[in-house]
């Protein structure tokens, strides 16, 4: 059973992603990128050549939200589209050099303005608690 304090660990928690999240928003700004862009940038990294649902699976958003971001990485040229290799209906996407230079600015930007958040080591640690 839950206790208060849990509730209020819950709490501190859902505020510090919230604060995580509106400062990584405003320094992403200022290169015209938001959040889940950034994020759907760093899944085309690990994962090159992804089919659209496949990167609204790794993003836990729907298909349309992620149609919506790929078009404007497109519009940026950050990102580009090939026909899938089963069918003409899919579509893959592929980060273009414009996007990794982007991405690159972007994640130097994280590094120098957010160093309250926490690195992956420990990031991982609180994961698994």
């Amino acid at each position: 059973m839950y206790t208060d304090s849990d509730f209020r660990a819950l709490d501190t928690m859902l505020n510090n992603a919230r604060r995580v999240s509106r400062e990584l928003n405003s320094v992403l700004a200022e290169i015209g990128l938001r959040e889940d862009s950034w994020r759907a940038m760093h899944t085309l990294t690990a994962r090159p050549g992804m089919l659209m649902s496949e990167i609204a699976e790794a993003l836990t958003v729907s298909n349309a939200t992620v149609t919506r971001l790929v078009n404007d990485l497109a519009d940026q040229g950050s990102v580009f589209r090939k026909p899938g290799p089963d069918d003409g209906r899919s579509v893959v996407v592929h980060l273009s050099r414009q996007g990794k230079l982007r991405l690159a600015r972007a994640n130097d930007l994280i590094q120098s303005r957010l160093s309250f958040v926490p690195t992956a080591p420990s990031a991982h640690a609180m994961s698994k608690q």
